[in-house]
């Protein structure tokens, strides 16, 4: 790394170990410092360079997580193997028979659902 103040380089790691004996928060601040003027500055903020487009701009498209494709398959086989089993329209051989899950029973029951859900949780 270099040193936005001083100019001087050295080793990340280094730098986030080397955290001063007097802090509190002791490498949980996401913060390094600089071993040769103490500048201290965050590594990777996340939210720095994330602003909201101007008036008529467009949005910048959202970026998904490297793993979402994982992600969506691994919930519609959790879904399919605790929801739609046990649905009315799940077919023998472990199809919806619903036409591209329009007229699913998950959504045309789902106020119930919630509702039976929220009235366990109260009595518990």
């Amino acid at each position: 790394m270099e040193c936005p103040l001083c100019g001087s380089e050295y080793d990340k790691t280094k730098a986030e170990t080397d955290c001063r004996s007097g802090c509190r928060l002791w490498q949980k601040c996401g913060l390094v410092s600089c071993p040769n003027c103490y500048y201290e500055m965050v590594v990777d903020p996340g939210w720095y360079g994330v602003r909201s487009p101007s008036p008529g701009e467009e949005a910048a498209p959202r970026k998904l997580p490297s793993n979402w494709a994982l992600r969506e398959r691994l919930y519609e086989e959790a879904v399919k193997k605790h929801v739609c089993e046990h649905c009315e329209d799940f077919g023998i051989d472990g199809t919806c028979l619903t036409k591209d899950g329009l007229g699913c029973a998950i959504f045309r029951y789902l106020p119930e659902l919630v509702q039976i859900a929220e009235e366990i949780h109260e009595r518990k």
